[in-house]
C-alpha cells in the first residue's frame, strides 16, 4: 500500500462507485455529453469526496518524481522520446497480459525489445480492442469494465512514460493491477458456473487444474533465485537480445566470487550493447589490471579517457596502466593531466614522483646491461637482481644474484641477498628454504654472526625451512646485536618477525596478506636503490 502507483487510487474508486456499489448507475451519459454529466450533482458529489485522496496522490507523486530526478533514475525524453513511451505503452499492457495469464520466460530484468511492425501492431491493437470491448459490455457485464480499466488505470504510472530505469517492464508492476484480472476471472467463472452443474463442475476443476499449474510453475520459477549467477543467467536466456543490465549484474557476480575470465566475458558483452558505458568499463580494466592484461587494459582506461576527457581516475588508471608496460613518458602525462584536473590528489601527486624513479631505474638497467655485455662484474650483477627484486621480477634477481655469486663465491652481501629471495619471495617457485639457510649461515660465518642484518636473514631461512625453534632462537640473537648497535629500527624489525616465528609463521605468508590490491591503483612502488636486503 506504500507504493508511488496507488496514486491512481481515486480513479479506482470511482470506478467501484460504478460497479459493485453501484453509486453512479442512476444516470447515464454520453462522451459528447460529458460536460453536462460533470455537472450532474451524484457525480460532482462523488468527485468531491474523492479529494483527499487526489490530494495525497499529487504529493506522492511530485516527491517521487523530485526523488527519481535528483537520483538519476529517471530517463531523459533525448534518450526515450515521448513519442516512442506512448507507443511501447500499449505494447506492454500486451506483454503484462500475456505475463500474467501464461507465465513463462519470467526474468528479472527486461531489457526493451526489438519488435517486427507486424508485431508492434499486434500488440498495440490487443489493449485498445479489449477496451472497446469492455465498454461496449458495460451494461451487461459491468464487472468487465472496472476489472479492466482497473488494469490499464493502475499501470499507468509504471507502463513507462515517466520512465525510472532502464527496465521495459518489471513483474513486481502487477501485483496491483492483476487485481482487476481476477476481478474479470472470478465474475466471469461464476457467470459460466451458475449456468448448470455441469459448468459448476467444470469451473471447479478447471480452477483447481489452474491453480495446481500455477503452484508448480511458482515452485520452478523459484529455483532461478538461488544465488545472483543463476538469477541473471536465466534472465539472459529468456530475454530478448540488448539486455545490458543482465550481463553487467554477472559480471559483478562473477567479480565477486573470483572468476574473473567469466566477469571480463560478460563485461565485455555488456560493451557490445552500450559501448560509451563508463562503469562497465572502468569494471574490465579493474578485471585485466588484476590478471595483469595491462594492453588490454590500456585500451577500457583510454576510452574512458577519450569520452571523459575531464575524468581525474580515468587518467590516474591509464597512467597506472602505461607505467606497468614501461611507457614511462606517456604514463607522466596522463598522470600529470589527471593532476590539473585534481591537483588535490596525493597518490597522483606521488605517482609522478614515483614513474620518473622509474623511468629513472629503467635508465640504470639499461647501462647495467650494457656493463654486463662488455665485462660482467658481480657488483653489476647484484645491483641489477636489487632493482629486479623491487620490481617484482623475482626470477631474473635470481638469475643475476646466482651470477654475481658465482663470480664471488664468499661475498657476504650477494650471499645474504640471494638468501633473503629464497627465503621470502612472495612467489613459492622461487623459495628454497634449505638453500637460504646454507648462504645465510655461510655469510654469517664469514662475519662471525655479527651482522645484526645477516642473522636475521638465517633466522627468515630457518622459518622458512620450518625449523622455527632455531627461527626463534636466531631472531633473538639479532635482536640482541641490534640493540647492542643502538639500530632502533633493526631491533623493532627483527622483533616484529621474531613474534611471527612465535606463531609459527614464515614472513612470506604475512607479506603476502599485505600486498596491495591492483584494483584500488595505489600505483607501483618506488624500486628505490640498490642495498642489501634483509632485516
Amino acid at each position: 500500500m506504500s507504493k508511488p502507483m496507488l496514486v491512481t487510487l481515486p480513479v479506482i474508486l470511482l470506478l467501484l462507485d460504478f460497479w459493485p456499489l453501484g453509486r453512479i448507475s442512476d444516470f447515464g451519459f454520453r462522451i459528447s455529453d460529458l460536460k453536462n454529466a460533470v455537472q450532474h450533482p451524484i457525480l460532482r458529489r462523488l468527485l468531491w469526496e474523492k479529494l483527499p485522496f487526489v490530494a495525497l496522490s499529487l504529493a506522492s507523486g511530485i516527491i517521487t518524481i523530485w526523488a527519481q530526478q535528483n537520483g538519476g533514475a529517471t530517463v531523459p525524453a533525448g534518450v526515450l522520446p515521448w513519442y516512442w513511451r506512448a507507443a511501447n505503452a500499449l505494447v506492454f499492457y500486451t506483454d503484462y497480459l500475456g505475463k500474467i495469464f501464461w507465465p513463462e520466460n519470467l526474468a528479472i530484468f527486461y531489457p526493451y525489445p526489438r519488435m517486427q511492425v507486424w508485431e508492434f501492431v499486434c500488440s498495440a491493437l490487443v489493449p485498445v480492442l479489449l477496451s472497446v470491448l469492455c465498454i461496449r459490455r458495460a451494461r451487461v457485464q459491468p464487472y468487465l469494465l472496472v476489472g479492466w480499466f482497473w488494469y490499464v488505470v493502475m499501470l499507468v504510472p509504471v507502463i513507462g512514460l515517466g520512465q525510472a530505469g532502464m527496465q521495459a517492464i518489471a513483474d513486481r508492476f502487477t501485483y496491483l493491477p492483476s487485481i482487476g484480472l481476477a476481478i474479470v476471472v472470478a465474475w466471469g467463472l461464476a457467470g459460466i458456473a451458475s449456468r448448470s452443474g455441469f459448468w459448476r463442475t467444470a469451473v471447479s476443476l478447471g480452477a483447481a487444474v489452474w491453480l495446481s499449474v500455477c503452484l508448480l510453475l511458482t515452485r520452478h520459477q523459484l529455483g532461478y533465485w538461488r544465488d545472483n549467477a543463476t538469477l541473471f543467467s536465466h534472465a539472459l536466456e529468456v530475454t530478448r537480445e540488448n539486455n545490458f543490465t543482465s550481463y553487467l549484474m554477472l559480471g559483478n557476480t562473477y567479480w565477486e566470487s573470483g572468476s574473473l575470465d567469466q566477469a571480463a566475458e560478460n563485461y565485455r558483452c555488456a560493451l557490445q550493447i552500450i559501448p560509451t558505458s563508463k562503469t562497465v568499463r572502468y569494471q574490465l580494466g579493474h578485471i585485466l589490471l588484476l590478471q595483469k592484461k595491462f594492453e588490454e587494459a590500456e585500451v577500457q582506461f583510454g576510452e574512458i579517457a577519450r569520452l571523459s576527457p575531464e575524468d581525474a581516475f580515468a587518467h590516474k588508471c591509464l597512467g597506472y596502466t602505461l607505467a606497468e608496460q614501461s611507457k614511462y613518458a606517456e604514463a607522466e602525462a596522463e598522470y600529470a593531466t589527471g593532476l590539473q584536473l585534481s591537483p588535490g590528489d596525493s597518490i597522483l601527486r606521488n605517482a609522478l614522483v614515483l614513474v620518473a624513479q622509474r623511468a629513472e631505474t629503467a635508465k640504470t638497467l639499461a647501462n647495467l646491461y650494457a656493463v654486463l655485455k662488455i665485462r660482467p662484474t658481480p657488483e653489476a650483477h647484484t645491483e641489477i637482481a636489487a632493482i629486479e627484486t623491487t620490481q617484482g621480477n623475482y626470477q631474473a634477481a635470481l638469475v643475476h644474484y646466482q651470477a654475481a655469486l658465482q663470480l664471488k663465491p664468499d661475498s657476504p652481501d650477494v650471499l645474504n641477498n640471494l638468501a633473503w629471495l629464497l627465503a621470502t619471495c612472495p612467489e613459492a617457485n622461487v623459495r628454497d628454504g634449505e638453500r637460504a639457510m646454507e648462504l645465510a649461515e655461510h655469510a654469517c660465518t664469514l662475519t662471525d654472526f655479527k651482522q645484526t642484518m645477516f642473522v636475521g636473514t638465517l633466522a627468515a631461512a630457518y622459518a622458512e625451512a620450518g625449523r622455527f625453534d632455531e627461527a626463534m632462537a636466531t631472531a633473538e640473537k639479532a635482536c640482541v646485536l641490534a640493540t647492542a648497535a643502538g639500530d632502533q629500527d633493526l631491533l623493532i624489525r627483527n622483533q616484529e618477525l621474531l613474534a611471527m616465528y612465535r606463531k609459527h609463521q614464515p614472513y612470506h605468508e604475512v607479506a603476502a596478506t599485505n600486498q596491495p590490491d591492483p584494483a584500488v591503483l595505489d600505483l607501483a612502488d618506488s624500486p628505490g636503490k640498490p642495498v642489501p636486503t634483509g632485516p
